[in-house]
């Protein structure tokens, strides 16, 4: 949690006027799912000199008295914990949920995404990949999104968060497009750049002291999700930065004096910041599937897998429950599965690599995809009995896990 200090106001983050806590801190993130977990934010001890103190508490009461009411924070807090506590009740892990629920769930998968799926980028904002992921970045909204809402108005706010969460997911859709992101962290941070640019651009009608107490305090949040996340593989930075840059252009956008005529300028900032909004979701909508090059061509090839597999495992989590019998399931795949991999195959078979690292990952996918429809094949034997098929199948699939694991070495 953000704001560590009870004499603290409650709606501003603090300055880092003293060292945070002891011990390795690294910062969780947009979580793209993988083997490392996230880890815990640390709280930012904030204790500074008096008159600065005294500059801020004056400033929160003003915000108070012109937004009394902080609803919009809770209401998108309760959006979150709601969707998590659907996704548990539908049978997705708690701890570790599999990646190919968060692609059926409206993960931020870039070969979904860019072709034909763009709503993924403001579904992937309210799906978090466990727990412990959704829990830190509630409280770190919590702390900052009172504030902010005080700050910018309801309106003004949600339309702050939204342009946020759509620029981070633009920017991991066009970065790191080959994994499945999630999470609320690149709209969180993009509240951080909200604050940022409302500052600059209004820091006239604030406090000298008010600003430089929330830049120093906004400034070391950024400073130690950086550093601190650096080394983990799981962190999904595109999206950070990508609604570091979203909200800085929102905070912008809503900037006004921090006095009663400013106050009347709310309506006609808020709706503006939904036009940030709108060309955003026109962006995402438009723009990204007309990205070219090899990689964007080998995730189009491969756009179906989660699909087919998504359809594949949950036919066997029926049978394995007594619901479906080998028979059906073998139909499924006959009728169903196995028609669409052959598509893929198809697209697959075209991919030419215009150097040798692509000519690599060219190879290895039709490898893979041959090895994976046959082993489907010799799968629909096996569940009708063919014992011998059910063996070579498993060696297949064995065959199949080893060329998927080469092709992620040859694209690092």
């Amino acid at each position: 949690m953000l704001l560590a200090m009870s004499d603290q106001p409650p709606d501003a983050p603090p300055p880092p006027d003293a060292p945070p806590p002891p011990g390795p801190a690294p910062i969780p993130g947009v979580f793209a799912p993988g083997p490392t977990p996230a880890a815990p934010i640390p709280g930012v001890l904030a204790r500074g000199p008096a008159a600065a103190s005294s500059a801020m508490a004056d400033f929160n009461q003003l915000l108070r008295q012109q937004t009394p009411l902080v609803w919009v924070t809770w209401l998108i807090v309760v959006a979150n914990v709601a969707v998590f506590a659907i996704m548990l009740a539908s049978g997705v892990d708690a701890l570790e949920p599999r990646v190919i629920d968060l692609v059926r769930w409206g993960g931020n998968f870039g070969p979904m995404t860019t072709h034909g799926e763009p709503w993924r980028l403001a579904s992937a904002m309210f799906l978090h990949a466990g727990i412990l992921h959704i829990a830190l970045n509630m409280l770190v909204l919590i702390d900052i999104g009172r504030f902010m809402e005080r700050l910018t108005g309801p309106a003004g706010f949600l339309g702050a968060y939204l342009a946020a969460g759509l620029a981070g997911s633009i920017a991991s859709a066009m970065f790191i497009g080959d994994r499945v992101s999630v999470g609320a962290s690149g709209a969180i941070f993009g509240l951080f750049g909200a604050m940022f640019g409302f500052l600059v651009r209004a820091r006239g009608s604030i406090p000298d002291a008010v600003v430089k107490r929330l830049m120093r305090s906004g400034g070391f949040f950024l400073v130690i999700n950086v550093v601190g996340s650096a080394r983990i593989a799981n962190i999904d930075h595109a999206a950070h930065f990508g609604g570091l840059a979203g909200g800085f252009l929102a905070g912008l956008i809503l900037a006004r004096p921090i006095d009663a005529a400013g106050l009347h300028l709310r309506g006609k900032r808020a709706l503006a910041s939904f036009g940030l909004v709108a060309v955003l979701a026109a962006a995402g909508a438009f723009a990204l599937p007309g990205k070219t090059g090899f990689g964007n061509e080998f995730q189009s090839a491969f756009a179906d897998e989660p699909k087919l597999l998504t359809r594949f495992q949950t036919e066997v989590g029926r049978m394995q429950a007594g619901e479906l019998s080998g028979e059906q399931v073998a139909t499924t795949i006959e009728s169903e599965i196995l028609p669409g991999w052959r598509a893929m195959e198809v697209k697959v078979a075209n991919l030419k690599g215009e150097n040798p690292v692509a000519s690599r990952l060219a190879a290895l996918g039709k490898q893979y995809v041959v090895v994976r429809r046959e082993w489907l094949e010799l799968l629909v034997k096996g569940l009708r009995g063919d014992l011998e098929a059910m063996t070579a199948a498993k060696a297949k699939l064995d065959q199949s896990q080893s060329l998927l694991e080469q092709m992620k070495q040859a694209s690092k």
